[in-house]
């Protein structure tokens, strides 16, 4: 991969209205992180998935480590 992704989520382009983007979105907005949204092609998406092993919509990146989908990212600050 060529980019380095910090607070980041990833959407993909052929899921516009894509709920748990959007809930991760507002998850990290109440926990107060900045963060990017990425909206990547099918080209762009794929070279993320390879990297993470994972096909989930939404991509989410947290402190430049793969964290999940949303499901993930409940859990991950679940643990906290």
């Amino acid at each position: 991969m060529d980019f380095q992704l910090k607070n980041c989520i990833v959407r993909h382009v052929n899921f516009p209205e894509c709920e748990k983007c959007d809930l991760a979105k507002d998850m990290l907005k109440d926990l107060g992180i900045r963060f990017d949204i990425l909206t990547c092609d099918k080209q762009g998406f794929g070279q993320i998935t390879r990297v993470t092993k994972s096909l989930t919509v939404p991509q989410i990146f947290l402190d430049g480590e793969f964290v999940g989908g949303y499901d993930e990212l409940v859990k991950h600050f679940e643990k906290k």
